[in-house]
């Protein structure tokens, strides 16, 4: 059976069948059944800080509050930081920052070799501001009297993509 407790121990096992019986000693520790998240808001800004507490927590969803240990954060995009936090009296409080800009994205949390796991809610990472304009081609050769289509796309520090922007063009020779 399931504890709501961090222990571990030993535990002394007999299993019997007719006249037969076996015995052994057991080393048992008690693990999470879960990790939680506090809700993370729908739209997130690449590189802010995303303020969560991460919780484990027993099969009905009760705070283990005397649980210690590292655990592994991941997400979608692998540019979380932190990777790895360390609960302490059950829980984590803090920052976590992803840069890439992505449409449903997850926080995920792992420890034990993956036997207690966890997932945030989806949420968005849209890019940050403008930062750079990079202008296709670079290089034009064109003929007298001719025309052609150049483009520009923006970027945030991050090198995420900014969609829907609008480019006033002049152009001097």
């Amino acid at each position: 059976t399931a504890a709501s407790t961090i222990n571990s121990g030993q535990a002394h096992v007999t299993a019997t069948q007719g006249a037969n019986n076996a015995t052994s000693n057991l080393s048992i520790t008690i693990i999470p059944d879960h990790y939680a998240f506090t809700t993370v808001s729908s739209s997130i800004t690449a590189g802010s800080n995303i303020a969560e507490t991460v919780t484990a927590e027993d099969a009905s969803n009760a705070a283990i509050t005397n649980f210690s240990g590292s655990v592994n954060i991941s997400d979608s995009t692998s540019t979380i930081t932190p990777s790895s936090i360390n609960l302490s009296g059950g829980s984590w409080t803090g920052n976590f920052v992803i840069t890439k800009a992505i449409t449903g994205d997850t926080i995920s949390a792992s420890s034990n070799s993956g036997a207690v796991t966890g997932v945030s809610n989806s949420f968005d990472v849209i890019p940050a501001t403008l930062t750079s304009v990079t202008v296709n081609p670079t290089t034009l050769t064109m003929s007298i009297n001719t025309s052609t289509s150049v483009s520009a796309t923006g970027y945030d520090q991050y090198g995420n993509t900014i969609t829907n922007l609008t480019y006033n063009w002049t152009s001097t020779i």
